[in-house]
């Protein structure tokens, strides 16, 4: 059964019990609504009659901007260029909507959008150099870590650092595709250890 038949049932049941004699407590145990949907409906049905229990909302929704297939497209856009624009998905699919409905979309279609995870993408001779100090160091106890100084650290940037949006689905915020890389650049930077 759809959402909308569902809600129909739901509609017909409730005043059904209510022409029955059920009360409207009886009602919301019976049906799982609550009181203030059962009250909602009762009272259209008071004064509309059967008419009342058709839901008007729906019909009074403005036409989609876009097709099935431009959605696709759309959509398409965004998995190919994740890091994109909405802008530039339109201009892709050839389409002339807003950026909020590109992003609504999407929405539709699972992805979300969300600011991208920085890091410094390792390469082989990084990973294998961490695994080795992870192998060494694991027999260790913890009082032989106790004699371990350890410090925090603090970087001082003379730019900005502006975050990525990326178009992702739900979490796959780590995923290397969805990953930024820590662009290594000429700005001043200073490291404070303490």
């Amino acid at each position: 059964m759809d959402n909308k038949s569902e809600l129909i049932h739901q509609r017909t049941k409730i005043i059904s019990l209510y022409v029955a004699g059920y009360k409207k407590s009886e009602i919301v145990k019976e049906t799982g609504c609550q009181l203030n949907t059962v009250s909602k409906w009762i009272k259209k049905y008071s004064e509309f009659g059967k008419d009342g229990l058709i839901d008007n909302r729906c019909k009074n929704k403005r036409k989609r901007k876009t097709t099935r297939d431009e959605d696709e497209e759309l959509y398409r856009a965004a998995k190919e260029n994740n890091f994109n624009s909405c802008k530039s998905f339109a201009d892709r699919a050839n389409l002339n909507i807003s950026q909020s409905t590109i992003s609504r979309r999407l929405k539709e279609k699972g992805l979300v959008n969300g600011k991208t995870c920085k890091k410094i993408l390792l390469t082989e001779d990084n990973r294998r150099d961490r695994i080795k100090y992870c192998r060494d160091y694991s027999h260790w106890t913890s009082e032989q870590w106790a004699n371990v100084i350890w410090s925090d650290e603090k970087t001082c940037k003379s730019v900005t650092d502006n975050r990525l949006r990326v178009w992702r689905e739900k979490n796959t915020r780590m995923v290397p595709e969805n990953v930024a890389e820590n662009a290594r650049s000429s700005r001043i930077s200073s490291m404070y250890w303490g």
